[in-house]
C-alpha cells in the first residue's frame, strides 16, 4: 500500500508494505501514480518519500518476482523504469526521509531524491545487492545510480555487494544529513519546505537532471530493457 498525505504543500508519500516495505508489480504502479498524481497537483510544494515501521524500502519483494509469469516479469520490470522516470520528472523537490533499511530498488528510490535524511544508526542499511539477489537492475535504475554515485562506491555497492552504514555514505556525499527516528518526517519534510522556498529551485534542478530524465525516458520509450534476456 502505497499512502499519500499533505503537509502544507508538502506531499508525504509513504511505502507501507510491511514487514520490510518490499515492493510487488502492484507497489511500484501504485508509486508511479502517485508521483504522477503529484506532478498534476498544483497545489504540490514538494515530495517526501518514506517508509512505514522501522524500513525504508527493501527493494524488490524477490518472493513474489520469482512467482510472476514470464510476461509479468518483462512488465514489471519495464514498470520500475517508467516509475522511476515519474519521481524524476518532478521538478519540485524530492527528499527522502530514510528511515531504514534501503536495498536495491530503496537505495534506487533515494538516489532519485535531491537531499536524503537518514537515520543516525551505525547498522550498514544501505545497499545494492542485485547480483546476490539474482536479478540484475532494470535499465532506469542502472541510469540513476551510475549518475548518482562515485565510481569506486558503485563498484563495492554492485560487484562486491557491500553495505554501508549512514555515516559513511555521508562521508561520500551520498546521504546530506542524519538524524534520530522520531525526527525523521518532520527534518524531511522541513528540508522539502526550505527547498520549495528557493525562487530558482525547479529551473536549477531541471536544468541538472536533464541528462538523468532524457536517458531514463529513452528507456521507458524504447519499451525495451536488456534485463529483459535474463527473464525465463
Amino acid at each position: 500500500m502505497i499512502k499519500t498525505e499533505e503537509h502544507d504543500g508538502i506531499i508525504l508519500v509513504t511505502i507501507d508494505r510491511p514487514p520490510v516495505n518490499a515492493v510487488d508489480h502492484q507497489s511500484v504502479l501504485d508509486l508511479m501514480q502517485a508521483f504522477k498524481r503529484v506532478k498534476e497537483n498544483e497545489r504540490a510544494k514538494g515530495l517526501v518519500l518514506t517508509g512505514s515501521g522501522d524500513c525504508f524500502c527493501a527493494g524488490v519483494d524477490v518472493r513474489a518476482f520469482r512467482e510472476y509469469s514470464p510476461e509479468a516479469k518483462r512488465e514489471m520490470i519495464l514498470d520500475i523504469t517508467r516509475m522511476t522516470h515519474a519521481l524524476l520528472s518532478l521538478s519540485i523537490p524530492v527528499v527522502a526521509g530514510v528511515n531504514g533499511t534501503a536495498m536495491g530498488g530503496g537505495m534506487v528510490l533515494a538516489l532519485c531524491a535531491d537531499a536524503r535524511i537518514s537515520l543516525n544508526r551505525e547498522q550498514r542499511y544501505w545497499g545494492l545487492p542485485e547480483a546476490r539477489a539474482g536479478i540484475p537492475f532494470p535499465a532506469g535504475p542502472m541510469e540513476i545510480i551510475q549518475a548518482e554515485l562515485p565510481a569506486p562506491l558503485l563498484r563495492q555497492l554492485t560487484l562486491l555487494c557491500r553495505t554501508f552504514t549512514p555515516q559513511e555514505l555521508s562521508d561520500a556525499g551520498v546521504v546530506d544529513e542524519m538524524c534520530r527516528p522520531k525526527e525523521i518526517v518532520r527534518k524531511s519534510i522541513e528540508t522539502c519546505q526550505e527547498m520549495a522556498a528557493l525562487p530558482a529551485f525547479g529551473a536549477v534542478k531541471d536544468q541538472l537532471k536533464a541528462g538523468l530524465r532524457e536517458k531514463v525516458g529513452q528507456w521507458m520509450a524504447a519499451g525495451d530493457d536488456p534485463l529483459l534476456q535474463y527473464i525465463r
